[in-house]
């Protein structure tokens, strides 16, 4: 399902997936978890062009290229909770970087 945010911009509705991933994580900083603090929900596409919402636990920001982001840029090193692996993603590629708290209240999940 897609819908538009305040931009005007489609974008596709959050996953069932992630919907659940969010919860969990907002669950877990209640529960006040180590990790919980540090999961983000990321708008992002990726080098083939796919946009899809991430829910990612992000470290070591670097600027370098890889495989997949072959000229140097500012990079994040992250573990993607939907995925279950550690994935490098680039700045340019992200529209949005809300809170588990914001993405909640912004889709009245």
């Amino acid at each position: 399902m897609e819908r538009s945010d305040n931009e005007g911009v489609t974008v596709n509705h959050p996953s069932l997936e992630l919907v659940f991933g969010a919860r969990k994580a907002l669950k877990d900083q209640a529960d006040n978890r180590p990790f919980a603090d540090k999961v983000v929900v990321v708008d992002y596409t990726n080098y083939r062009g796919d946009r899809a919402w991430r829910l990612l636990s992000p470290h070591n920001f670097t600027f370098a290229k890889t495989q997949y982001h072959p000229r140097d840029q500012f990079l994040f090193a992250a573990f993607d909770l939907i995925k279950g692996e550690e994935r490098t993603f680039a700045m340019e590629g992200v529209h949005a970087w809300l809170s588990i708290e914001d993405f909640v209240k912004k889709y009245d999940l």
